[in-house]
């Protein structure tokens, strides 16, 4: 069974476990909200976000080759907000070339990235597709990579089916930051240079 089989049969249904635990342990909060990449436009509620924050954004992704989102990152970068890229060098040198550009991109317009290395097998990757808008205490994530077939529909027929939850619930923004936080060292060189 390779790696991506695995992820699939163990990732989707831990994931979906998740939520349906986050759900039932607390009331829905109206500022919670769930978008279906069948019919919402994902990227467009992420650049929203994007363009909205004023402190820090950190994204950790898989795959990114949205130029909508990368570019409102980059625009926000340029306007002083703090940014900070996680992606992991499977995905990066061994995959996806698109992703590979785009990373290449955002550091040559001196864009912080941390890369995972090692270990470099499943499920050690960074998997993790999430967004943290510090300043305005919302967390995004869910199960699109931050590409344009998984964030958009094409049409009502052609689209990926995905799902992301944007949230304001401080333990999930809070335990998402530690997350984030012990992701990204002080210490730590920038680990992508073109």
């Amino acid at each position: 069974m390779t790696a991506i089989n695995r992820l699939f049969k163990t990732g989707l249904p831990l994931f979906f476990a998740f939520l349906f635990t986050v759900s039932a342990s607390r009331p829905a909060a109206a500022a919670d909200q769930i978008y279906f990449s069948a019919v919402d436009d994902i990227a467009a509620q992420f650049v929203q976000r994007i363009n909205a924050e004023n402190t820090r954004i950190d994204i950790s992704a898989w795959y990114l080759t949205d130029s909508t989102v990368y570019a409102a990152l980059l625009n926000r970068f340029h306007a002083g907000v703090q940014i900070r890229l996680i992606g992991d060098r499977g995905s990066i040198f061994e995959i996806d070339q698109a992703t590979k550009n785009t990373f290449y991109y955002l550091a040559s317009q001196g864009v912080p990235i941390r890369l995972r290395y090692n270990p470099t097998w499943y499920p050690e990757i960074d998997h993790w597709k999430a967004a943290i808008f510090v300043g305005q205490g919302i967390l995004g994530f869910g199960s699109p990579n931050f590409t344009p077939y998984e964030l958009t529909p094409f049409n009502a027929t052609n689209y990926h089916d995905e799902l992301t939850l944007f949230t304001t619930d401080s333990s999930l923004v809070t335990s998402s930051g530690s997350i984030s936080n012990a992701r990204w060292p002080v210490s730590a060189p920038r680990l992508l240079v073109p």
